[in-house]
């Protein structure tokens, strides 16, 4: 760990303004507990302006639950093992019956112990608990909202950039792969090594969501909102790219493990995963300029494919549908985006869209 990582950043500097304002606004309010304000302040600081309102507004409800609970209850019974064991049951069985999220259950069982236990001789100290942390909360909306606001446009346009040239990348592997004889070992062994292209897309995907929440509350980066549905827009196309080329490669490895690939198939695939790899690799280039990412101002066209024959459609289909049969027979437990391995029924068993058991009897 280097001295630079212990640099305050961003978000450090925000955390610490709004706990410093919300001490100091709950002080010339008046409050008698004026810590409860900063503690909200650092606990509703979030990475967006929207998990910010989220966190407040569930710390907020509760404490009100917590607050009215102990109330009540202090009013038949003292502080006690027997009596703090029994509150705490009520309070947390009545915030999860009502299905509220954790947080607010967390926060109501430990506001109804603070307010039971160290309340009890203070008639004000709930009342205080409830308007101090809606100060704090607050302050931490607004410093984040205000305040150099969280914008991750530019992190998803970096993580798509990633998947991008990734995907190009991953055709050109798969170019190198038919060339050099498209056998089954290096087949499988691409298969498997696109699981981290698949991360890429999962990354981009998460910077999109954060960029998202980043901007539906901030009104000083809507000019941004446009941008980023570009961005999204160029994030789908990729994400059908990648889909493409495992379905690709999923029905040539079957025909090789089928009859093989002939002198022409091979040529043929070799030029054609290439040429995906240069017009894709072309496309990415055309939607990038000096301001960033724009959607494409013209549709990039693939070299005309070869009509295809009855054949094609035939096995296309018998590979599709043992694909089907197979996702739901053997693939309970499989990743979102792809296999991390190639499942052997599509390669190995399979034979002109016949399936063999291992004893060698059609089914």
């Amino acid at each position: 760990m280097g001295w630079g990582q212990i640099i305050p950043g961003r978000r450090v500097w925000k955390t610490t303004l709004a706990a410093t304002a919300a001490w100091e606004i709950a002080v010339q309010l008046g409050a008698d507990h004026p810590f409860f304000a900063p503690l909200a302040a650092v606990l509703c600081m979030q990475a967006t302006v929207e998990k910010s309102l989220t966190k407040g507004f569930q710390r907020v409800l509760g404490i009100i639950i917590g607050v009215l609970l102990a109330s009540a209850f202090s009013l038949v019974a003292i502080p006690s093992s027997w009596s703090i064991g029994i509150i705490l049951l009520i309070a947390l069985s009545v915030a999860r019956g009502f299905r509220l999220p954790e947080y607010t259950v967390t926060q109501t069982g430990i506001s109804t112990l603070l307010v039971f236990i160290i309340g009890s001789d203070s008639n004000f100290y709930g009342i205080d608990r409830i308007l101090e942390t809606i100060i704090g909360a607050a302050v931490a909306t607004a410093v984040n909202l205000l305040i150099a606001p969280p914008d991750y446009t530019k992190r998803f346009a970096e993580a798509l950039e990633t998947a991008s040239t990734g995907l190009v990348q991953h055709y050109d592997n798969l170019s190198k792969w038919v060339e050099e004889g498209a056998t089954l070992p290096a087949g499988k062994l691409i298969w498997r090594t696109t699981d981290q292209l698949c991360e890429d897309i999962k990354q981009a995907s998460v910077q999109m969501e954060l960029a998202t929440l980043a901007l539906k509350y901030s009104p000083f980066v809507r000019r941004r909102h446009s941008r980023l549905e570009q961005y999204q827009k160029l994030l789908q196309i990729v994400e059908k790219g990648y889909l493409h080329s495992r379905e690709l490669q999923r029905i040539l490895l079957a025909l090789v493990a089928d009859r093989g690939l002939t002198a022409k198939d091979q040529v043929q695939w070799t030029l054609r995963f290439a040429q995906f790899a240069a017009q894709i690799d072309d496309w990415w280039r055309q939607v990038v300029d000096r301001d960033g990412l724009q959607a494409p101002r013209q549709q990039v066209e693939l070299a005309a494919i070869p009509s295809l024959t009855e054949q094609h459609y035939q096995y296309a289909l018998e590979v599709e549908a043992s694909q089907l049969l197979d996702d739901f027979g053997h693939n309970l437990g499989g990743q979102d985006c792809s296999s991390s391995e190639l499942r052997t029924n599509d390669v190995e068993n399979y034979n002109g869209g016949v399936k063999h058991d291992p004893r060698g009897k059609r089914n």
